[in-house]
């Protein structure tokens, strides 16, 4: 009897032996299956940490980027602007000196018919007298005073219109067709 006593106590201890590492081995394996997935989470917050500080530095990146192109476009703008105010100086000046020349030759102008007229005075003027002096009849007179006239100051007369017209008529026509050119670059 002793010896079933001893196989019972023997297959009891031997089950309580096997029931401990059992419950030891079950142990380690969930002990080892919670560290696995601790050491997952803790890998999975380190890839989340690199992956933030990545989408960080690659946002700064483009914010640089985009605020350099800004800046480029910019000073784009003002190199722009800057040419178009120099244009549009320019323009002015222009447009100032061919109002100035076209006012200097309507002056001009203006002192050619005042010519004119003294002329046509000191025409009559002489025909008087011609008249009184010679006692020649009106139409005799005239032609004779028309003559005189003439010669004295046709060559005159006509180099001077002739010079005034050469200067002021090439420069009026190079001038308006420079404010045409400007004119349609500025539209285009």
């Amino acid at each position: 009897m002793s010896a079933i006593i001893y196989s019972v106590i023997a297959a009891a201890v031997g089950i309580g032996l096997g029931y401990l590492i059992r419950k030891q081995i079950g142990q380690s394996s969930v002990n080892s299956a919670e560290a696995k997935a601790e050491r997952i989470l803790a890998e999975a917050k380190n890839n989340e940490k690199e992956a933030m500080i990545q989408a960080k530095e690659k946002t700064i990146k483009m914010i640089d980027e985009a605020k350099k192109e800004e800046e480029e476009r910019r000073q784009e703008i003002r190199q722009l602007q800057s040419r178009l105010e120099k244009r549009e100086t320019l323009f002015d000046q222009k447009l100032l000196s061919f109002e100035d020349n076209k006012t200097k030759l309507e002056q001009k102008i203006e002192e050619i018919k005042n010519i004119k007229l003294k002329i046509d005075e000191l025409k009559q003027q002489s025909e008087k007298k011609l008249e009184e002096v010679a006692r020649l009849s009106r139409d005799d007179a005239k032609n004779e005073l028309l003559q005189r006239v003439e010669e004295e100051s046709k060559a005159d007369l006509f180099n001077r219109v002739s010079k005034l017209e050469k200067e002021n008529g090439e420069f009026f026509d190079q001038k308006a067709k420079e404010i045409v050119i400007n004119s349609m670059q500025r539209c285009a």
